[in-house]
């Protein structure tokens, strides 16, 4: 039987190599590979960066569902709006934020492997980066209120 594995990786992202034992005593060896993504509202943007090599990623080659997808680029065209007028309600910039690091949880969620971030383009500072305390970096202002963690 010829058993068909298919892999697929991007350059400089952390490699690891692991050890498995197939049905027929041979052992394989495969490439787990993480990846680094910001979440991110930048005018004209995709909403997720590769934080590793730099650019933004569309989503079908993330790999995100229908689903996520359809949320960022709803997410995308609030945030534009409000870039437009120059972000003048905070309040909106924060419920913006919120959503944003709601979807980056998501995200999170969808890829476990792969380290997560999230940075706020109206405040010019990170806010959720999970390779950092494991979540909300500044800013209370920022939690969500009586939300799930991916809304």
């Amino acid at each position: 039987d010829l058993v068909n594995y298919q892999f697929s990786f991007s350059l400089n992202c952390q490699l690891s190599i692991v050890n498995c034992q197939l049905f027929c005593g041979c052992q394989l060896f495969y490439l787990f590979v993480m990846r680094y993504l910001t979440v991110d509202g930048y005018f004209d943007g995709t909403g997720i960066r590769d934080a590793a090599n730099g650019g933004y990623l569309e989503h079908d080659e993330v790999g995100i569902s229908p689903d996520l997808s359809k949320r960022i680029d709803v997410w995308l065209e609030q945030y534009w709006k409000e870039f437009i007028k120059g972000f003048p309600d905070r309040d909106k910039v924060v419920e913006l934020d919120e959503e944003g690091i709601r979807i980056a949880r998501r995200l999170k969620k969808e890829f476990p492997e792969d380290k997560i971030g999230y940075f706020s383009d109206a405040r010019m500072v990170a806010l959720y980066d999970e390779k950092v305390h494991g979540g909300f970096r500044s800013g209370n202002d920022c939690r969500s209120k009586g939300k799930s963690e991916d809304g």
